[in-house]
């Protein structure tokens, strides 16, 4: 598939999707809750899996979907299974 193919799909979807779970996540990390309403880190964590294993099978460098799905395994260790993604700043933050 060529990439312009895709262009109009990826505008669109960082326009919309992205540009609003950042706006979400922003507000979220200033308040310092993280309420797990419409998704939460257990609910992420099988989805990374998925997606490991998507690149795997596509010849597609893991690293970074790895290091996703190695920090919400700490995350819900951490006891923030039911927070958002946006939780995951806390261990970022914290040596």
């Amino acid at each position: 598939m060529r990439a312009e193919t895709l262009t109009p799909l990826l505008t669109r979807w960082l326009g919309t999707t992205v540009a609003d779970v950042i706006g979400e996540y922003a507000g979220q990390l200033d308040a310092g809750e993280y309420p797990g309403d419409g998704e939460w880190l257990e609910l992420d964590a099988p989805l990374m899996g998925h997606l490991v294993r998507a690149c795997e099978e596509h010849g597609l460098d893991a690293g970074l979907p790895r290091l996703i799905e190695s920090l919400t395994a700490k995350g819900i260790a951490a006891g923030l299974g039911e927070k958002s993604f946006a939780s995951l700043a806390e261990l970022i933050r914290t040596p």
